[in-house]
């Protein structure tokens, strides 16, 4: 199909390419200048011209053949204005499908006008559309629809329609069924003369995974051919309330009690196994701006004893290298620099610093990057539970399919901080997702794994794309796996080093030397992608509940059942106190009202158990043997710091408070970080 205008794509290139010829007269240099002046013009133009999707992608095609046969093609490379499309020069002809297809679709977003999907209404309106009259109306419908569909069951399959009509009698008791919000988020079911919502949900919308109520979180996918209609479970479970955050926790403990021992266990065996230090690999290349948030979070939430080691790779910005030095002489020992006298790409940058960091593991962190709390415990937690884990990665606001709660990019939530934003998945119900690759902007390298499938193929991937999906890749055939853990968040810039309005034109070329590598991986991808998917209405699930609640930090309470919670200011801290009376009686975790969250014998790794499932990142001790030495010990290999009730009662007021403060954060009194020049904002995080 040809552009509006009756010219075809094709002619349209070739005509543009003669045309640069001639007004170049044979000098390349004028060619060249003259093609790339106008060359992106041209593209705008046509690409808004292209009718469909098949239009573009002819035309982009054309424009790569014509690329192809440009006599002063070697000469593009060296114009400035020509830089966004000095990947065209390094690509075989004549081009593969998917390079046509990804830089059309660029082009499409680049050029042509966003579409504008119909805006909807909201659900608060959507209520209050309808009168007194209307419910009534549909009171009256649902029953005489619910009627005729149970007598038309039962002339045909009595036992089924008793069946039926005793679900819809326990779904009515239960009133959880949210009636508009059902309808509202489905409409072909209110279209629908005879429907009724609640019949059509216990008969068919659960079976699709749709959710019956905004206030009750979604069931998890694996869990629904086990537990059947979720609104019945609910009601069972949860008789005469709505349930809360621990909704899923409860539902993975009456449904899959195997599954769950199993987390339990794979968590104990991951704090118990033998694990070399750790370092976080960090490549720098210019953009200073980012170094003060990044370099903050870093110092307030990694522990001391894992090294920070930042790799100046060769920045043109004299003021990255110096800022970098200065930052080592002010930490020794916990801080170092690798600095490149070249640039060696993202992936020589890693392999330089993964080198320098042996024989510790790795945690590879791109410079455009924010952390929280409990990160890297949280990552390594997640590479050991198992074995043969390989690589861990951390979900991200803006980090493709490691992105929480949707794929893609996500706005932070107004008002919230990023150590607020990760502390809620910190808490949260782990979501733990094993596949074929990690996502290398934040990702834990085992040393043993890497020992066995040797660094990234930096000749290969030099240009900051696909360079640990080749690794992954790698080590998959090995028998490695690679998990993706929601207990650690890291916000993301994405694209900074290496992006550009043709990032996705540069993601495909990295694509298809890959899939030249690894046939397999389109396969891999296509089964990945719909498991991920299915998780995430739990996903928004939790980010609603960290939008709505801000969540504070955790910290346990131990006592015998005797002593007092400590004064601490309920807006700051969330205090769990947790019971581990004498005499052989049960332990108890609960939370401030007094709700029990978790029970059983109270032995150590009950404990430890407890404080790693609901994200607890320090303890306060009633009594001296409320957490013995063994106990402590344990925690502190955890980064959990224990501390003993504030002895004089005549302290200030906010001693308790302050004391643990200065526990919760791994910064030195008086670190701070600023860039080598004032005059370098801060990136704006949002």
């Amino acid at each position: 199909m040809s552009p509006r205008g009756g010219s075809d794509p094709r002619a349209a290139a070739a005509s543009f390419f003669r045309d640069a010829v001639t007004r170049g007269a044979g000098d390349s240099a004028a060619a060249a200048s003259f093609f790339a002046s106008g060359f992106r013009d041209f593209l705008a133009a046509r690409t808004r011209e292209a009718e469909s999707v098949p239009a573009r992608r002819d035309f982009v095609a054309a424009v790569l053949s014509e690329l192809a046969r440009c006599p002063f093609r070697d000469r593009l490379a060296a114009e400035p204005a020509f830089s966004d499309f000095r990947s065209w020069c390094e690509v075989p002809f004549p081009p593969p499908h998917d390079i046509v297809a990804g830089f059309a679709d660029v082009l499409s977003r680049e050029f042509a006008p966003p579409p504008r999907p119909a805006p909807k209404i909201p659900l608060d309106r959507f209520r209050a559309s309808f009168s007194r009259r209307d419910r009534a109306m549909q009171l009256l419908g649902d029953l005489l629809g619910a009627a005729r569909a149970l007598v038309g069951a039962g002339i045909r399959h009595p036992l089924a329609a008793a069946r039926l009509a005793r679900d819809l009698a326990a779904a009515s008791r239960a009133r959880l069924f949210d009636r508009d919000f059902y309808c509202w988020g489905h409409p072909e079911v209110s279209s629908h003369r005879f429907a009724v919502p609640l019949l059509h949900y216990c008969t068919d919308g659960w079976r699709k995974g749709w959710s019956f109520s905004p206030a009750v979180p979604p069931v998890p996918p694996d869990l629904l051919p086990i537990c059947g209609n979720p609104l019945l479970l609910h009601a069972r479970l949860f008789p005469g309330r709505k349930p809360d955050a621990e909704t899923l926790r409860l539902l993975w403990r009456e449904l899959r009690p195997d599954r769950w021992e199993e987390t339990v266990r794979g968590r104990l065996r991951a704090e118990a196994a033998p694990k070399p230090p750790l370092a976080v690999v960090v490549p720098v290349y210019n953009h200073p701006e980012l170094l003060p948030p990044l370099v903050a979070s870093l110092l307030e939430h990694t522990p001391p004893d894992v090294l920070l080691l930042f790799v100046e790779n060769g920045s043109e910005d004299a003021r990255v290298r110096p800022a970098l030095l200065r930052l080592a002489a002010e930490n020794p020992g916990r801080v170092r620099v690798e600095c490149l006298d070249e640039n060696a790409g993202f992936a020589g940058a890693c392999n330089r610093g993964i080198r320098a960091a042996a024989p510790r593991d790795v945690i590879l962190l791109n410079n455009d990057t924010v952390v929280g709390p409990r990160w890297t415990d949280s990552l390594r937690l997640a590479v050991y539970a198992g074995e043969r884990i390989g690589t861990a990665t951390a979900v991200s606001n803006n980090s493709g399919l490691a992105s929480v709660p949707n794929r893609g990019k996500n706005e932070m939530p107004p008002g919230l901080s990023v150590a607020t934003v990760a502390r809620g998945w910190l808490q949260a119900a782990e979501t733990a997702f094993d596949l074929h690759t990690g996502h290398g902007f934040c990702l834990y390298l085992r040393r043993d794994m890497l020992d066995d499938v040797d660094l990234f193929d930096a000749e290969a991937f030099g240009k900051g794309y696909g360079e640990e999906t080749d690794l992954c890749l790698r080590a998959w055939k090995k028998g490695w796996r690679h998990r993706i853990t929601t207990r650690a968040f890291v916000w993301h810039l994405n694209a900074v080093s290496f992006g550009g309005p043709y990032k996705a034109f540069k993601v495909h070329v990295a694509r298809h030397a890959l899939v030249l590598r690894h046939p397999e991986l389109d396969a891999l991808d296509a089964d990945a992608l719909p498991r991920w998917n299915a998780f995430c209405p739990m996903l928004r699930r939790v980010d609603a509940a960290i939008r709505r609640a801000a969540p504070r930090p955790r910290v346990a309470f131990f006592s015998a059942g005797s002593g007092a919670l400590p004064e601490l200011p309920a807006d700051a801290f969330d205090v769990l106190p947790l019971e581990r009376p004498s005499g052989g009686r049960a332990a108890s975790l609960r939370d401030r009202s007094g709700a029990i969250l978790e029970t059983g014998a109270g032995t150590d790794d009950d404990v430890v158990s407890w404080i790693l499932e609901r994200g607890v990142e320090a303890a306060v001790a009633a009594e001296p043997d409320a957490a013995g030495p063994a106990l402590r010990a344990r925690l502190a290999a955890l980064h959990v710091p224990v501390l003993d009730v504030p002895p004089d009662p005549g302290e200030p007021a906010g001693r308790g408070a302050d004391l643990l403060a200065a526990a919760l954060s791994h910064a030195p009194p008086a670190a701070e970080f600023t860039a080598a020049s004032a005059d370098v904002p801060s990136v704006r995080i949002r």
